[in-house]
């Protein structure tokens, strides 16, 4: 992390509240392990689940798969496709085909992955991997929940990529969703490997697409079959 993204950080945690349910250093939207101990401590309302979704791809963080540093999109990239393939516990095998297409994309250990080169290097991967073909790389950098929803329902996880707050300038798995109502609110919630954890965490979707300071803005990138 250069001196920019940890004076960033600290200016967002500043400005940001920690609940209930997340990790230990986690604050606003992010890491949440304990969904009903966060939405009660952020919401203070009784909460009922209405629907969820969850695509079961690999759990693995990135150290279990990779030493690499800034390795974030390319393990994610990897989650993805070893699910897709029918293989998702393979992540690890998949993760080399990744870092290869990443790298013909400029991608090195200091500067990480150049985001203009996401949908691209998607792309490169599909064609090395044969369980793959007749799937292309889409985008979006304009959405709405309802446009995230439509493809989770389609049984397709997402590369998720951070600009700011906790996750900033980091990539992570979307491999579900939740939604829950409140006394007078619906909320949603997005279930995520987000690299540095080997279990689930939750994504206050609601909270992101709303808090101007440490989030609203990311892009996702996905596979699907044409």
């Amino acid at each position: 992390m250069t001196y920019i993204h940890k004076a960033l950080y600290r200016w967002y945690k500043k400005k940001s509240s920690r609940f209930s349910g997340q990790d230990a250093n986690a604050f606003g939207y992010a890491s949440i392990y304990d969904i009903e101990a966060y939405i009660q401590s952020r919401y203070k309302a009784p909460a009922h689940k209405l629907a969820e979704v969850y695509l079961p791809t690999s759990p693995l963080s990135i150290s279990q798969v990779t030493h690499i540093d800034q390795a974030c999109f390319i393990v994610a990239s990897a989650r993805i496709a070893s699910f897709l393939a029918g293989e998702a516990e393979a992540i690890k095998a998949y993760f080399p085909r990744a870092l290869s297409a990443a790298r013909s994309y400029l991608f090195t250990p200091y500067i990480g992955t150049v985001p203009f080169f996401m949908t691209a290097i998607l792309n490169k991967l599909v064609k090395k991997v044969p369980k793959l073909q007749g799937y292309k790389a889409r985008a979006l950098y304009l959405w709405k929940f309802k446009d995230i929803q439509a493809i989770l329902d389609q049984g397709l996880p997402l590369v998720m990529n951070i600009l700011r707050g906790y996750y900033a300038n980091h990539s992570i798995s979307v491999v579900g969703y939740q939604q829950w109502s409140l006394q007078h609110d619906t909320i949603t919630i997005l279930l995520v490997y987000d690299g540095w954890h080997e279990t689930l965490r939750y994504l206050d979707f609601s909270a992101f697409e709303k808090d101007h300071i440490a989030g609203g803005i990311a892009s996702f990138n996905w596979l699907e079959k044409l």
